[in-house]
């Protein structure tokens, strides 16, 4: 162990694992060393990080904070460090205006520049407002964090999406309007998105995602309500109905709905993935004519899945 070994250990421990090699010139032998070692890495020009806390969303942000400290963080870790830190972010994106020069690590470095509109400052750092984080990241297929804004923000609607997808840069434009599109029935959940995929590919309608209802004096929310035939569809992911609790809490529900004269259905990911033409012929069912748009020829013709 180098007699400077503690010295390093303690600022990389107050400053989330990383530092500013010129800061310390009298220390600049032994960084040397533990680069070598393999110790600390260099992520960025001037910098030195402990490679056993490489990866970790503190240990990005002082990377970001010491790098770019005007970079605008983008999708997960927008909404991390704004509101939901328990959001998982395994890589940082961050937009900088100038094209990047170098891979960075722990960051995905894009460049881009945003309006005012959809900028905001947390905790020392720019990032995109929660609706433009979310459509950020929904644009690129990941939309955990759409979806999770819509179920915990009362403040992000889809309405909230469509408004802020118009103001997007030119080049982003497309994705987030397509984004925002398909969100416009408030899913709550990735499964709540592909269900309603399936909806609007069913030729389903006056459905409602996610409304409010109070039965027996207990707000709930179901997946999906047909008014006109009081059906309620339900779809079972196992990230938010698996174990036994969860079991319980969705039997309690079911008994609700029921109680109070509504048809429930249960779908899970899989069915609709898989056997498509049995979930329709099951929903189809249930539902008032005035819900369904006439079946086109090739789906008359087309064997259930």
């Amino acid at each position: 162990m180098g007699k400077h070994d503690d010295e390093i250990g303690h600022l990389l421990r107050r400053s989330h694992g990383v530092i500013r090699a010129s800061s310390h010139p009298h220390l600049r032998a032994a960084v040397t060393s533990l680069v070598a070692q393999g110790v600390l890495v260099r992520p960025a020009p001037g910098l030195v990080a402990a490679a056993s806390m490489l990866g970790q969303l503190e240990t990005s942000l002082e990377i970001v904070r010491e790098w770019q400290p005007d970079a605008v963080l983008l999708g997960r870790a927008a909404i991390a460090v704004d509101w939901c830190p328990e959001l998982s972010c395994e890589e940082v994106s961050i937009a900088i205006s100038g094209r990047p020069t170098r891979t960075v690590l722990g960051l995905r470095v894009f460049r881009a520049q945003y309006p005012g509109e959809l900028v905001t400052e947390r905790h020392g750092h720019l990032l995109l407002t929660p609706p433009a984080a979310a459509l950020w990241s929904a644009a690129r297929g990941d939309w955990d964090p759409l979806c999770t804004t819509l179920r915990r923000r009362g403040d992000v609607t889809p309405a909230t999406l469509m408004r802020t997808a118009a103001l997007a840069p030119r080049a982003e434009g497309p994705g987030w309007r397509a984004a925002a599109a398909r969100a416009r029935r408030n899913p709550w959940s990735v499964a709540e998105v592909d269900l309603h995929d399936f909806f609007r590919a069913a030729r389903l309608i006056g459905w409602e995602g996610n409304p409010r209802m109070v039965l027996d004096g207990r707000v709930v929310f179901p997946d999906a309500r047909f008014v006109a035939s009081r059906t309620i569809v339900e779809v079972d992911s196992e990230q938010h109905h698996g174990g036994p609790v969860a079991r319980i809490r969705d039997n309690e529900r079911r008994n609700l709905f029921t109680s109070h004269g509504w048809k429930v259905l249960n779908l899970t990911p899989t069915e609709i993935a898989t056997q498509p033409g049995r979930a329709i012929a099951r929903i189809r069912q249930l539902l008032h004519q005035r819900e369904m748009l006439p079946e086109r020829p090739q789906e008359r013709r087309a064997p259930a899945a």
